[in-house]
């Protein structure tokens, strides 16, 4: 348990210094201007991400369950499109609509019995994938500070995460029933990046984002022969991205 809070401790710790640090930038800059019409901006965005899952039950339930710890992590992937609404200097509305993948391992212990050599018990270990994919319906804010190098400037993002499922694959040892993982979840993200407005209207940028579920994403019914515990994702995230 020390281990697991330590893990997930230090990334956290490191992404909301980051983020404050950009959101103090933000405000120590004097914002120009009073707001207006909003102005719409559409973009394209790239993130590979690397999730660290967790397990929060009893320790009953952990001993029971077949999905035990440690859980070995994959990178995974989200893409899709953003919109951005500016509704007054140096803030803006996102929302956008993003194809987002990931998954995790689970090391499975054999046991096996050779019987030629005085009926040794022999453990053997076999590795078993889980994958999610989910579309992603991000609600959020960014605020920018004013340019402070050659059309160049910082943000501060934070929001919420909607989710639908869209497929999983899961190995059959676990269960029989077809759905492991929930049908929707909902994700909180903080992060801070960079933008660069190399032509009229359009830009490039870049960030640095971390988000924690806040449910637990695993369907809690026990009509497997193990009951299921609590699974908990803990996501880094480097995006890059065009908007228009």
């Amino acid at each position: 348990m020390k281990k697991i809070f330590l893990k997930c401790f230090n990334p956290i710790l490191y992404a909301l210094l980051i983020s404050f640090f950009n959101f103090a930038i933000v405000y120590d800059s004097r914002c120009e201007g009073e707001g207006g019409d909003w102005e719409v901006r559409y973009g394209i965005k790239v993130c590979p991400v690397y999730s660290i899952f967790t397990i929060g039950d009893s320790a009953k339930r952990k001993e029971d369950s077949k999905i035990k710890a440690p859980l070995d992590s994959k990178l995974g992937l989200e893409a899709g499109l953003i919109v951005s609404f500016n509704f007054r200097a140096n803030h803006a509305i996102i929302v956008g609509l993003n194809y987002f993948t990931q998954g995790f391992s689970v090391v499975e212990k054999i046991d096996s019995t050779d019987k030629k050599e005085t009926k040794d018990e022999k453990k053997t270990t076999q590795n078993h994938d889980f994958w999610v994919s989910y579309a992603n319906i991000p609600v959020g804010v960014e605020f920018h500070s004013n340019e402070f190098w050659l059309d160049t400037n910082l943000y501060m993002l934070t929001g919420i995460i909607f989710s639908v499922k869209i497929s999983e694959s899961t190995p059959k040892f676990l269960h029989e029933k077809e759905d492991l993982f929930k049908r929707f979840k909902a994700s909180f993200i903080i992060g801070t990046g960079i933008e660069y407005e190399f032509a009229m209207n359009t830009s490039v940028f870049a960030d640095l984002s971390f988000r924690t579920d806040l449910f637990n994403s695993l369907t809690t019914k026990e009509e497997s022969q193990k009951p299921i515990v609590k699974l908990f994702s803990h996501t880094f995230g480097i995006s890059v991205g065009v908007r228009f």
